[in-house]
Formats: structure tokens, sequence, C-alpha cells
């Protein structure tokens, strides 16, 4: 199975105010083609997600970063990201069924 979720590490530099151990709902604001729309992520720690899939039956077979897309508009990416750098965006998880 591959699971993709936001890069844990992330989180404390968009917001060091939280707890980056916890467990944390948070929301926030974005704009899609003018239309603002509020998204609720749930941040864990990874020790939190490799203890959820072992848990669930599952072990770890790989972990990626992939980097942004090399057809990536510019515009869309992070400040001072060119396209096709890696950046702490999301983990990709392979697991297998034990």
């Amino acid at each position: 199975m591959l699971v993709s979720v936001n890069h844990p590490g992330a989180f404390p530099i968009v917001h060091p105010d939280l707890e980056y151990f916890g467990i944390t709902q948070y929301t926030e604001d974005y704009d899609f083609a003018g239309v603002s729309v509020d998204l609720t992520f749930f941040h864990r720690p990874m020790s939190a997600m490799a203890e959820s899939f072992a848990g669930s039956g599952f072990r770890i077979v790989g972990i990626h970063e992939p980097p942004a897309d090399p057809h990536t508009a510019e515009d869309v990416l992070p400040p001072c990201l060119q396209p096709g750098e890696k950046f702490m965006g999301f983990l990709f998880f392979d697991l297998q069924a034990l």
C-alpha cells in the first residue's frame, strides 16, 4: 500500500508555536482560482505514523521525499524552490502487509 502524508518535519517550521510530538488538527486558508477554502490537516510525528502502521499489520518498506515535478509552474511552488528540487512537502510510505 502507498500512503501520502504531509511531511511532519515541515510542521514545526510553519507552526513553531505548536507541539511537534503531539497529534494536532489544524486548519489553513487557501485560495483556489479566487475561491477561499479552509483545509483541515492532522499533524502526526513520524513515530506516531510508524506505530500506527505497525499496529495495523504493516511494515514500512520505503519512505520517499519526492521533489517538485520538473514541469510544475513556478508560481505554484513555495518561494525560492525551483521545479525538480526537493522540499519538505509530502512523504510517501511504501507499506507491506505482514
